[in-house]
Order: structure tokens, then C-alpha cells, then sequence
């Protein structure tokens, strides 16, 4: 027998200043952001057009 489970995702979408924003309240600043798609695995620059955006992040000292 399998188990059977159900599971909900949360999908939320910010813009870049939205993410910076969220990066520093917890510590980290924004170093990049880079268009992040399924078809192009590369760091491509984000546009205003982009859907998904990959943030490049470090601690904050």
C-alpha cells in the first residue's frame, strides 16, 4: 500500500526592491539578480518581463 498525502504550495512574487527589501530584514544584501527561467540555465539580466528571478545574496556584517 502507498501512502497518500496532499500538499499546498505557497507562491508568492516580489520585485527586485521588494526582495531587497525582505533580504535585509533578515540580515543579507542583494549582491545580484539575474533572470531565472527553465528553458535558459545561465545568468541572464532581469528585465521587465521577468517572471522568476534568482537573487544572489550575502550576510550582512
Amino acid at each position: 500500500m502507498i501512502d497518500r498525502f496532499d500538499e499546498t504550495h505557497v507562491i508568492r512574487t516580489h520585485t527586485v526592491p521588494g526582495m531587497r527589501a525582505l533580504l535585509r530584514r533578515g540580515g543579507f544584501r542583494l549582491v545580484a539578480a539575474y533572470a531565472a527561467t527553465p528553458q535558459h540555465k545561465s545568468f541572464r539580466p532581469v528585465r521587465g518581463d521577468t517572471f522568476r528571478i534568482m537573487a544572489v545574496a550575502r550576510a550582512l556584517p
